[in-house]
Formats: structure tokens, sequence, C-alpha cells
């Protein structure tokens, strides 16, 4: 019986207080990360999903933002323009491009190793790290954007330099990249094999003649640009020997990012260059990522609400169930009631003694609750940090 009761008043105490410790850990978290970031710019779109995966590394993006904004932006305020590259993954991990302004703005520094030092090298979070079960000297591999798709390019080989200190943030479960390793991946930039003849020499060769084509990667010649076929050998890791082989093909300035964190130099930048300028005039949105973190804690606290509602009912139901088992356990030990009064005790001894075992019953399930809400409050902070 003492069993079945700790085990109502456990789950009783159980709700409302993991509700409201994971709560106000969700708003701590949110709003400790959503603070410290002023402005964030990116293509139109919905503002939650580019708040959501510029701070917190959780969704998936679409609306890619072009790299000439980022130049554009950069010199026409005072601030500091900080660019994000998104759109891949390492065993699942968020590879994240950006620039060495993101660590000194994060507070992020390496536990061991060095931050990336040449084109493909890669920095880990300290949970990142743990997952792939490397670090400094080890190396990562980007995921295959497709398996079925054989024009797309091989995945990256990057070389980690470096794991950065925990800081229990979602900065602990990304890879960080430099933006063109970034735009290596995307295939924008590529390095190949040296080639064996040069324009002005290819220049006067008949390649439809195989015995006159020195070069059998050479697909044809068309505006003083040689174009060269599946044979030719693209590397799929960069290394001190094949560096000076990655080029990027295209314009810069339309290379992808996924966002732009704007940390401005006044107030006045804050509203009127960025918040009225880039929203009113121009096929960009900037957002305070404060605002949209407090529209989904308002969410939060209206489910809050409703569960302490449910709440208030199965405590109802829960002090209703211990008086009828209280009231049962008296009728039942009326014997022993009846002994302990010949023994001298007499009714306020019996009172305490039922007083001192609800007591017990109420503090072990309080401290079950208690228990049981701070796992439940840790596994919701990992998956939120994750």
């Amino acid at each position: 019986m003492s069993g079945i009761i700790v085990l109502c008043l456990s789950i009783t105490i159980f709700l409302p207080l993991v509700t409201y410790m994971s709560v106000n850990m969700i708003d701590e978290q949110l709003y400790e990360r959503s603070e410290s970031t002023p402005v964030l710019v990116g293509s139109k779109g919905s503002p939650f999903l580019l708040t959501f995966n510029s701070i917190y590394f959780k969704t998936e993006i679409k609306e890619k933002l072009e790299f000439g904004a980022y130049e554009e932006l950069k010199s026409s305020i005072k601030g500091k323009v900080i660019p994000l590259h998104t759109f891949h993954t390492a065993k699942g991990i968020p590879i994240v491009g950006t620039s060495f302004d993101y660590f000194g703005f994060r507070g992020l520094s390496p536990a061991q190793g060095t931050l990336p030092q040449m084109l493909g090298d890669a920095v880990l979070g300290s949970n990142a790290a743990e997952s792939l079960r490397t670090g400094a000297g080890g190396s990562v591999v980007s995921d295959c954007e497709s398996i079925y798709d054989i024009s797309a390019e091989y995945p990256l080989k990057m070389r980690i330099t470096g794991v950065l200190a925990p800081t229990g943030t979602p900065d602990d479960n990304v890879v960080f990249v430099s933006i063109k390793t970034a735009w290596i991946i995307d295939g924008i930039g590529h390095g190949h094999e040296e080639l064996v003849g040069t324009l002005e020499e290819m220049d006067s060769i008949d390649l439809s003649d195989p015995g006159r084509n020195p070069d059998d990667s050479v697909l044809f010649i068309e505006s003083s640009e040689i174009v060269y076929n599946s044979r030719l050998k693209k590397f799929n890791e960069i290394t001190h020997d094949n560096i000076n082989t990655f080029h990027f093909h295209g314009d810069v300035s339309g290379f992808p990012l996924s966002a732009l964190i704007v940390l401005p130099a006044s107030y006045e930048e804050e509203v009127v260059k960025l918040l009225a300028e880039l929203n009113l005039t121009r096929s960009l949105q900037a957002v305070r990522p404060t605002r949209t973190v407090e529209e989904i804690l308002a969410i939060l606290l209206d489910i809050k609400r409703l569960l302490d509602g449910f709440s208030i009912l199965v405590l109802i139901s829960t002090a209703a169930f211990m008086i009828l088992v209280i009231w049962l356990q008296i009728r039942q030990r009326k014997g022993e009631m009846l002994i302990l009064d010949r023994m001298g005790g007499g009714k306020h001894a019996m009172k305490a003694l039922l007083l001192i075992e609800v007591t017990i019953l109420v503090l072990t399930s309080a401290c079950l609750a208690f228990a049981g809400s701070a796992a439940a409050t840790s596994v919701i902070r990992s998956f939120i940090c994750a």
C-alpha cells in the first residue's frame, strides 16, 4: 500500500515540477543564446527558420543568401558582419562555415590543437569530437548529399586541427570550417590533377583524333576555355601538395551563404540601417533573435498553463485518494490504537505516529519526483543543445 501511495504522490509532484523546471531551463537557454546575437540577416523567408538555423543549428534553411550581400553590408556599416554557411553535415553533425570573427564573438577557444589554419581544415565542438571519436590530428568526411546522383561532388575529407573547449551551447555540437572550405563541399570549388597541356598547345589539336589528343580527359575547347570530362581526377582531400590546384568557378559575389550575424556599432545603425532599410527596401530580412524567441516562449507558456491545469486535477484526485487511504488505515489499525492506548500511549501518540508515516511517504515521493524532474530536464537540455 505504501508503494502505491509513493508512486501516486511522485507522479503528482513530478508533473508540475518537471514542467516548471523545463520551461525555466528552455527560457534560460534560448534567451542566453539569442540575447548575445543582436541581428540576423538572411534571405526573405521564415524568421523562425532563420533564427534556429543560424543560432541553434537545428533546422534546415532553403533560402540562400549571396556572398555579395555580405560584402555590400560589410562595406556599408561600421559594425561587424559574420558570415554563416550551414548547408552540410558530417555523420549528421552540422558543418558550419564561418570566419575567425565567429570564434571571438562566441568566446570559443581550442582546448587542444588550433583553429583552422588552411583550406580543408576543421575544428570540432567538444560534443562533436566525442560523437565522432576523434580529435586534433584526425579527420572527418562530409556527408554525401545523394548516393544516386553520379554528378554530385565527392565528399570532402577534412583534417581536424583542434577541439574547442566545452561551452554548454550548440557550438559544442558543430564541425567548424572556413567559408571557402564550405564552398569546396558545395562543389563550387575543387582541385584536380595537373593538366597535360596548355590552352595554346591544345588550340591546334584535333580532339576527334585520339592519336593527336595528348589528354583524354579533355572534352572540348570553347571560348578559350578547356572543358574536361569525368576522366579528370578530382581531389577529395586538401593537402599541402595539392592545395594550389584548388580553385573556384563563377562570380564569388553569387556564392551561397545561409545567414549573416551582424553586430551593429550603434543602436541607430541597428534600427535604421538594418531593421528598417533591409526589411523595407531589399529582398533580405533582418530579424532580432530575441523577438523570435519571445514568440516561441509565449507558446511554451500557454502549453505550461494547460499542463498546470491538468496537474491541478491530478493533485485533487491524488489528495482524495490519500484521504481515503489514511481513513482506511485508521480503521484497519483500530486494534493497534487500542493496544497503544492501554499501554498509556494515548490518542496523541497514535496521531503523531500516523503523521510521521505520512511525512515519510510525502518526503520519499518528493525526492523521487525531484530526481525524475532533474533527469528529464537534463535530457531536454541535451536535446536543445544537441
